[in-house]
């Protein structure tokens, strides 16, 4: 049995590698014109504490500390996991953000038994720069090619620049319900259920980008728990998904991810690799 699930996987994975290297042109949905689908902010308050104000105001106040930081990093760790044709199928998240100076530095990397991915964005001056690992892995081999996105170009394959708090659109329309959690150590914890058509609208995105689907994924649950200080910096931010994607080959899949994101307020004057990119600007 073990014998023929192993000669499956490794059809699996030829056939995803073939029908990786073929394009798909995908036709994305309008927002409803009444739709609300820019992220709330509030500025921070110069007296009282998360206590004085509800989960809601506490998350807009927050996106908008992380808005207004002249720097700040953020650490994502998390997995998803499905099952794929009796499989247990697992997919390692490591992501990275800095942001400093004017510019913006991610680094995504994405590992699984049908799928690695490794890439490095970065943002400066309305330019947006691209380089992809020659090889994925928790340590990747970066390529020399960098790449100049257009915004048009970046819109349709990742969304929106990575400016803010979180890739979901966050607002009082998006955010259907939100709750105080235990408050201790100076830290308060929140929980957010968000609707799951406009909130992961340009999340989708890139989402698709990196599995390579055949269409973006349609999500059934999003929970967000967000711990923050007492003057609103958000301290940790843990997405809990629920959601099915085309895949290449093996059609649609039911996942499960949990991907928990640390956030710094560290002083910098650049991000990293800064350097490197600079010369492609």
């Amino acid at each position: 049995m073990k014998r023929k699930l192993s000669v499956l996987l490794l059809v699996l994975l030829v056939l995803c590698a073939f029908a990786g290297c073929t394009e798909r042109e995908i036709v994305f949905d309008e927002l409803p014109e009444d739709s609300n689908a820019v992220t709330k902010t509030m500025e921070r308050p110069t007296e009282g504490t998360p206590d004085d104000y509800t989960p809601q105001e506490n998350l807009a106040i927050a996106c908008g500390v992380v808005q207004a930081a002249p720097s700040y990093q953020s650490i994502t760790h998390g997995e998803v996991t499905a099952k794929v044709a009796f499989i247990n199928y697992k997919q390692t998240v490591i992501n990275e953000k800095q942001v400093a100076g004017g510019q913006i530095y991610q680094e995504a990397i994405s590992l699984s038994s049908l799928r690695k991915v490794a890439e490095q964005k970065f943002y400066q001056d309305g330019k947006i720069l691209r380089r992809k690992a020659t090889k994925a892995s928790e340590n990747p081999e970066w390529g020399a090619e960098v790449e100049s996105l257009s915004h048009a170009q970046f819109e349709k394959l990742y969304g929106e620049i990575p400016a803010g708090m979180s890739h979901y659109i966050l607002n009082d329309s998006t955010v259907l319900e939100a709750s105080a959690g235990n408050s201790a150590d100076g830290l308060y914890r929140f929980t957010y259920l968000l609707d799951t058509q406009i909130a992961p609208y340009y999340y989708a995105r890139e989402m698709r980008t990196y599995a390579d689907a055949y269409e973006l994924p349609e999500f059934q649950r999003i929970q967000l728990d967000v711990v923050m200080d007492a003057d609103w910096k958000v301290r940790e931010v843990t997405a809990t998904e629920s959601y099915s994607i085309a895949m290449p080959v093996i059609g649609a899949i039911n996942c499960q991810s949990v991907l928990r994101e640390t956030f710094t307020f560290e002083a910098a004057a650049s991000v990293k690799n800064a350097d490197f990119f600079a010369p492609f600007l």
